[in-house]
Order: C-alpha cells, then sequence, then structure tokens
C-alpha cells in the first residue's frame, strides 16, 4: 500500500502536481481549523502580534535588570538543569544494577547445568 502511495508522489511530481498537492495540503490545514481542537499552524510574527509586544516586555527587562531579579533567573535555570542531570545519573546507575542482577543470574544457570 505504501509503494502505491509512494509511486503516485513520483508521478505527481513528474507532471507538475506540485501545485495540486499545495492545494491539497491548504486544504487539510483548513479542515483542520474547522475540526475541535484541530492541528496547531504555524504563524508568522505580524499574526501574533508579537510586534506591538516587544516594547512592553524590554520594559520589564530593564526594571528586572535593575533590580537583580536576572540573576536569580539565570541561577534558578542552572540549578533546575543540575536537577535533571541528577536524575538522569540515578538512571544509569539503576541499569547498572539491574545489568549485574542479569550477570548473577546467568551464573547461576550455569552452575545448575553444570551439577
Amino acid at each position: 500500500m505504501e509503494r502505491e502511495r509512494k509511486k503516485k508522489r513520483k508521478g505527481l511530481k513528474k507532471e507538475g502536481g506540485n501545485k495540486e498537492r499545495e492545494e491539497e495540503k491548504i486544504r487539510r490545514e483548513e479542515e483542520k481549523g474547522k475540526r475541535e481542537g484541530g492541528g496547531k499552524r504555524k504563524r508568522g510574527r505580524e499574526e501574533r502580534g508579537k510586534g506591538e509586544r516587544e516594547g512592553e516586555e524590554e520594559g520589564k527587562r530593564g526594571e528586572e535588570k535593575k533590580n537583580g531579579k536576572w540573576k536569580e533567573r539565570i541561577r534558578e535555570k542552572g540549578r533546575r538543569k543540575r536537577e535533571r542531570k541528577g536524575r538522569k545519573g540515578e538512571k544509569e546507575r539503576k541499569g547498572e544494577k539491574k545489568e549485574k542482577g542479569r550477570e548473577k543470574e546467568g551464573r547461576r544457570k550455569r552452575e545448575k547445568e553444570g551439577k
């Protein structure tokens, strides 16, 4: 079934079916929007209205710099990062323990067979 689809796609490309594919893509996006909880569509800067908000955010950041809150934010970020790394270490250790247990099991089986 997948092979047939691929063949169709290749065929479309040769016939200049790119336009058709684009139209189909647009139609699908519109249908997603109509459905409840439809898929997200990436929007440009203008659509989000980011240009208008930029000035306000910069003002807030300027105040934070004066108060020294930005340092705290950076420290917090580092703290979270370290915590995450610590968790990863624990998982690795757990994996090593499991591996050791498997080795022991294998040894026991060999001993049983030897008896």
